[in-house]
């Protein structure tokens, strides 16, 4: 039996919400999202590039970033890792790059929209 046709905005809030929610503010939570979205599409890849893709991301993340500690980086790459697993552990037929994803507050709630297209 297969899984019932759900919206991606709906698994990605299942795979990441509470790696975004642990962001402090609203710029943090932003932040998260935007790492989330990566993750997620580096685990759309096959597992022989995923280490090269999140190399580079990593990469990208220091230079952007100098004075961030070595520590910081090594805990962002945990977290990366862990967002990889899960969403291969959760959805592993899903195969949508995501394009944009953003954050509104909307009557005081957060909402999440996601723009992406299929792989397949």
């Amino acid at each position: 039996m297969t899984q019932p046709e759900r919206d991606l905005a709906e698994m990605f809030i299942d795979y990441a919400a509470e790696f975004i929610t642990m962001g402090e503010s609203f710029e943090e939570r932003e932040n998260r999202l935007a790492a989330a979205c990566s993750a997620w599409n580096i685990a759309c890849e096959t597992p022989e590039i995923q280490p090269m893709l999140l190399d580079a991301w990593i990469k990208a993340i220091q230079e952007a970033n100098p004075d961030q500690p070595a520590a910081d980086l090594g805990d962002l790459r945990a977290d990366m890792d862990e967002l990889i697993r899960q969403k291969l552990e959760l959805f592993p037929d899903i195969r949508s790059e995501i394009k944009r994803a953003n954050l509104t507050l909307v009557d005081g709630k957060t909402r999440l929209e996601i723009e992406a297209i299929p792989l397949d």
